[in-house]
């Protein structure tokens, strides 16, 4: 009795050793954030014997009725076991990965800098040294397709912003988002529909985003169906889809909503030239269009922003001097149809673009 007493009072000793030793030697690694070899070997050897005495401890851990000397055996194993461990090569890599993403972080944030700045040369210096750094980071990857993109190459542009998609595993809409202006640069537009409607799946219940995406899908479909040339009212799909994207956008209060009233209006003079339908309808189609015309107009006239003088510029040459503008991925779509419209019910353009000064 005395026997198993004693066996039970070591036993109850080992595992109360072994677990303060274990977590004296955790407490030990969370104080210290840098150690030197000499610590890291004496932990080891202190968390190996502790491990192996808490397990050799506790009842049926090796599964056999052994005596003391038989658990003392068992135990040494274990102990011999997590000896032959490197932790010091462990910690080692642990902190090289660490040190890398700290550096990484930095290049990335040079990167974003310098694409804010336009110096794209010293966009892709740091972001291809952030991506050997760390290979096939998603956030590197999307850094150069932005370089490639800023720079008017697409086609780079694009797969940069594919692989980290993949990588990324479609967790943020930016960079579907990034996608899809990707292949509008190319003219692919129905893909780049796909890529949108992706991304806009992606944005959830951000609104800011979901509505700028929003826009964007409505934009995608109003190309598409001014691209149509001779199929332009065959097939009227694109056309209400664009209606109901902008409407949409405009009434879930997306800012600014000009540009959203303008392609609207864009649409609705298009629409408008089908001689097929009737006389009253073309006239409906054309009030609504110098509708959201002057709509656009009255709210560009109030805008306040640091791009406003840009915007306004935009509207009077798309206005004024369509044969002299050049859009760029994403801006707005020159429409003859608009000012025709306009002007043939005995307005004058010149006024309308002379609020915009």
């Amino acid at each position: 009795m005395n026997g198993e007493q004693q066996s039970v009072n070591i036993n109850n000793y080992l595992t109360l050793a072994g677990l303060f030793l274990i977590i004296l030697c955790l407490a030990i690694c969370f104080i210290f954030d840098e150690m030197n070899p000499l610590q890291i070997n004496v932990i080891h050897w202190v968390i190996s014997a502790a491990i192996a005495a808490f397990l050799a401890s506790l009842p049926g851990t090796f599964h056999l009725n052994l005596p003391m000397m038989g658990k003392a055996v068992g135990g040494f194993a274990v102990f011999l076991l997590l000896l032959n461990q490197n932790p010091q090569k462990l910690y080692q890599e642990y902190h090289e990965l660490d040190e890398n993403r700290i550096e990484y972080d930095t290049l990335i944030g040079r990167g974003n800098d310098a694409l804010r700045n336009n110096n794209y040369g010293a966009a892709v210096d740091n972001c291809n040294h952030a991506n050997k750094l760390i290979p096939n980071d998603w956030e590197a990857l999307y850094c150069l397709g932005n370089a490639e993109f800023r720079e008017g190459n697409f086609k780079p542009s694009f797969d940069y912003y594919k692989s980290a998609f993949n990588i990324e595993a479609g967790h943020t809409s930016d960079v579907a988002y990034a996608m899809a202006m990707s292949q509008e640069g190319l003219g692919d537009f129905t893909n780049s529909l796909v890529s949108a409607n992706i991304a806009f799946n992606l944005a959830g219940t951000n609104l800011y985003q979901s509505n700028i995406i929003k826009y964007y899908i409505g934009f995608l479909h109003t190309m598409i169906w001014l691209d149509m040339n001779t199929e332009l009212y065959s097939n009227t799909t694109n056309y209400e889809n664009a209606v109901t994207q902008f409407n949409n956008y405009i009434n879930s209060q997306g800012y600014p909503p000009h540009w959203a009233n303008y392609h609207l209006a864009c649409l609705y003079a298009t629409r408008a030239s089908d001689q097929s339908l009737e006389s009253y309808e073309r006239d409906r189609l054309e009030f609504l269009s110098n509708e959201n015309l002057e709509s656009a107009i009255n709210y560009l006239e109030n805008y306040n922003s640091e791009k406003a003088i840009q915007q306004k510029q935009m509207m009077r040459t798309i206005l004024l001097q369509p044969d002299r503008y050049r859009r760029i991925v994403s801006n707005p779509i020159p429409c003859p149809q608009v000012r025709d419209i306009w002007m043939r019910s005995g307005n004058r353009i010149y006024d309308l673009a002379s609020r915009l000064i």
